[in-house]
């Protein structure tokens, strides 16, 4: 649901951002956002460290697409409407998905996902 906000690594908005386009994104899908780097930094911390076993690292909270998209908007200062919508709505004729993909993690200690977003999209 958030095709339309795509950045590239150094957080510059594309077109789409600055033509101000409405955004569907949907209301009933959880999940947990979590930003490359800091799993990439938490993995490594992990391999150092000889870490065993099974460990979830994801971002602290859970989000839905329209919750991001509408930090999304806000912090680039978007005139993009967020379209909160029913997942099926958006269906693309993939199976369907869990309506939670929530990741518990709590030995990895991450930074919240909205934190994690923010640091992302600062230029």
């Amino acid at each position: 649901g958030l095709e339309g906000l795509r950045h590239d690594v150094r957080g510059t908005a594309h077109p789409e951002r600055l033509r101000n386009e409405p955004i569907d994104a949907a209301v009933d899908q959880w999940g947990s956002p979590t930003w490359v780097v800091d799993f990439s930094d938490q993995l490594s911390n992990l391999m150092k460290a000889s870490a065993r076993g099974l460990v979830h690292v994801a971002n602290a909270g859970a989000a839905t697409p329209a919750d991001i998209a509408d930090e999304v908007v806000a912090m680039l200062e978007s005139r993009s409407q967020v379209h909160r919508v029913k997942r099926e709505k958006l269906s693309s004729g993939e199976p369907p998905r869990a309506e939670s993909e929530v990741l518990l993690s709590g030995q990895s200690g991450l930074r919240p996902g909205r934190e994690a977003l923010r640091a992302y999209l600062k230029p």
